[in-house]
């Protein structure tokens, strides 16, 4: 369980936070951390590393990897713990992100998508260019989209 932690402000607040990764707090200045305000309601945030990546494995390194073998993973996971409704942030997919892309058809799988839908692009992003996002925000119905200026893939 990650420990609350608190730091006070000028006026006397006492601000509440965790830290999700067992970091050094020192560590964090060097690193570019996801800051997720959650506000009124205290959610639990469930973080998944997709196979053979982070601290998730795969049985062989030579194993094959597709954008349906990670969703299929994630609702693994998700009927593992239980969960019967939750919302889903997805940034970025790891190293092997490519090769998962390798072949598919991304409108057709885009246009499956039946909820309303938030799609964030940074305009600077070299990984994946401003373009390709426009593109899969033309597919999804129900979507907003938002352009982030002078800003990165991370």
């Amino acid at each position: 369980m990650f420990e609350t932690q608190y730091f006070k402000q000028q006026d006397g607040s006492k601000i509440a936070y965790k830290i999700l990764e067992p970091h050094n707090p020192e560590d964090i200045k060097n690193e570019i951390p996801l800051v997720l305000i959650i506000g009124f309601i205290r959610l639990p945030v469930i973080i998944l590393d997709n196979r053979g990546m982070g601290e998730s494995s795969v049985v062989s390194s030579d194993d094959p990897i597709s954008l349906d073998l990670m969703a299929q993973d994630t609702i693994a996971l998700i009927k593992h713990l239980g969960i019967k409704k939750f919302n889903l942030f997805g940034w970025s997919m790891g190293e092997r992100q490519w090769e998962a892309l390798k072949g598919i058809d991304i409108v057709s799988k885009s246009q499956m998508i039946k909820t309303t839908t938030l799609l964030l692009h940074d305009e600077a992003d070299e990984m994946l260019p401003i373009t390709e996002g426009e593109f899969i925000a033309n597919a999804i119905p129900n979507l907003k989209f938002i352009r982030i200026p002078n800003a990165g893939h991370m």
